[in-house]
């Protein structure tokens, strides 16, 4: 308490420091902030679905999995949060938004890590995402794509399908990393081509 009464004592004895102190911008919810951090969270809760949305349809992945991740950083974000960080004052909905985006982008990287499996293509999505294989008419389908395919792409693809990452498949087919990009690429491009023929 006494560190306190002489802040403020040399505050009143410096004018020069007191009109500095005066002109710092303040986070105005700052008490709800670090006191009530589910009052906060309603108040940003649409634009973090919007981006919880977003992230979930370009990096394919659950964006209901990912709002509950948030909410989860979002706790720690209050915690943490430090207005004047580095000396620069730093508004919360700004440091908000910049942490949460990168931690959600981490936090969809190390799910595709721990599992090894790359992100799924539009492609392979398409065939895992069909109900019933043994469908005759799925069956069909699938034999012809891959008759389509030479029996290397044929393995680059359904390794990729079951999820190995391109180095996994290059070490188990014994080519390099970067050939089995360029495999999969032009196998992907060739079967958009036919199948739009088609």
């Amino acid at each position: 308490m006494s560190n306190e009464n002489n802040e403020f004592e040399r505050l009143e004895e410096e004018p020069e420091l007191k009109e500095t102190f005066d002109e710092l911008p303040v986070e105005e919810d700052y008490y709800l902030i670090k006191n009530d951090p589910n009052a906060m969270w309603f108040k940003y809760d649409d634009k973090i679905k919007k981006i919880t949305n977003s992230l979930g349809y370009w990096k394919n992945f659950d964006s209901n999995e990912l709002y509950q991740q948030s909410y989860i950083y979002f706790v720690d974000f209050c915690a943490n949060y430090n207005p004047y960080y580095n000396g620069n004052f730093i508004p919360f909905d700004k440091y908000l938004f910049k942490n949460l985006i990168i931690k959600l982008r981490a936090f969809i990287q190390s799910y595709y890590f721990k599992r090894k499996r790359e992100q799924p293509t539009e492609f392979s999505e398409y065939l895992m995402g069909a109900k019933d294989h043994a469908d005759v008419d799925d069956k069909m389908f699938i034999e012809y794509i891959y008759s389509l395919m030479s029996d290397r792409q044929e393995q680059v693809l359904k390794l990729s399908i079951d999820g190995f990452k391109q180095q996994e498949i290059g070490e188990l087919l014994e080519i390099s990393q970067s050939r089995v990009s360029v495999i999969k690429k032009k196998t992907l491009k060739k079967l958009k081509e036919k199948l739009h023929q088609d």
